[in-house]
């Protein structure tokens, strides 16, 4: 399966390198197609496995990969839709870093108040404004240049 996606992904890539800004139904077809075909592979190899723990385990990953196949394909349909979700979780690992270097925050009030700051701030860098500028916008009720 992630041979099938990363290929997936590289064809996307050469798309947009011809400023494509999507696949033609017909290729989005294939893809479901193949996808499908591999699910329905992993149930046929899972008739085989004799480990009981192992056959539960496998069934539920092929029966999520069968319910979400369109979540998983959706950086297919859609350019815009990254095929990973890194820079999430890169946005997350600062709340993670904070609560092992203090050990939690002392309130609720106060991690609510870091959440708000941090949104406000690694919205503005993904949006290419300076995060004190955002900042000072929040304050000033508008956008403060100054």
């Amino acid at each position: 399966m992630i041979l099938f996606l990363l290929s997936l992904k590289r064809s996307k890539q050469i798309a947009k390198s011809f400023m494509a800004s999507k696949f033609e139904q017909a290729d989005i077809e294939s893809y479901r197609k193949r996808y499908d075909e591999i699910v329905t592979e992993g149930f046929s190899v899972l008739k085989t496995t004799k480990s009981v723990f192992y056959q539960k385990e496998e069934k539920r990953l092929l029966n999520r990969l069968k319910k979400y196949r369109d979540n998983h394909l959706l950086f297919a349909y859609d350019f815009d839709v990254p095929f990973d979700n890194n820079l999430s979780e890169r946005d997350l690992r600062m709340v993670k870093t904070k609560g092992k270097v203090s050990g939690c925050f002392r309130s609720l009030d106060g991690a609510k108040i870091f959440a708000n700051l941090m949104s406000v701030i690694k919205t503005a860098i993904k949006q290419n404004i300076y995060p004190l500028t955002a900042l000072r916008s929040v304050f000033c009720g508008k956008i403060c240049l100054g």
